[in-house]
């Protein structure tokens, strides 16, 4: 199938994207911006993400969803192979935020950090074998790191999606109208 792929207007918005990720996440920024920036970012690309897959995404306009209602209904939404880390590593980087987002002096944020990057690092739920760094040592520009190559992904994935959406007119079914009917009891 031959898809008619605009190059400039893919190098324009890939460009804007690391800018974008520079000017809100530049070299020295503390853990805290790092993780609710990267978070937000995020969030915007998984709404992108939602809007594209939809054949009309007006009715959602205006609601305002949970990230992790956003991510679920993008999973549901995109199906993915050959990156079976791609999820987990984005619910880890959600649970990391709610607990600096939600918690003065988070008790339990070591191992939010550590079961963030094991599911970046492909090893969901298990001691990470091939880098054997606590989370404090992998830090900051660890997450960054992580962050951005999630975003790499959702905007590789926006893209197929706005190529698909391009080409293919979305599915519209002809619904018979409703009949008025009379439901007094004579």
């Amino acid at each position: 199938m031959n898809y008619d792929f605009d190059h400039k207007g893919l190098d324009a918005r890939s460009t804007e994207q690391w800018q974008r990720f520079i000017k809100h996440l530049p070299p020295g920024s503390d853990l805290l911006t790092v993780v609710l920036k990267s978070h937000l970012l995020i969030e915007e690309k998984l709404t992108e993400l939602i809007n594209l897959s939809v054949a009309d995404p007006t009715p959602l306009s205006g609601f305002r969803l949970s990230f992790e209602i956003k991510q679920r209904f993008a999973q549901s939404l995109v199906r993915i192979s050959g990156a079976p880390n791609f999820w987990p590593t984005i619910t880890a980087l959600n649970n990391v935020r709610n607990r600096l987002g939600h918690e003065v002096e988070p008790l339990d944020l070591d191992k939010k950090l550590s079961v963030f990057f094991d599911a970046a690092e492909g090893h969901p739920g298990q001691p990470n074998r091939l880098l054997d760094r606590d989370a404090k040592t992998r830090g900051v520009e660890g997450i960054k790191y992580y962050c951005f190559v999630i975003l790499t992904q959702i905007f590789a994935l926006s893209e197929v999606l706005r190529i698909h959406k391009k080409n293919h007119n979305p599915v519209e079914i002809e619904l018979p109208p409703f009949q008025p009917r009379n439901f007094s009891q004579d």
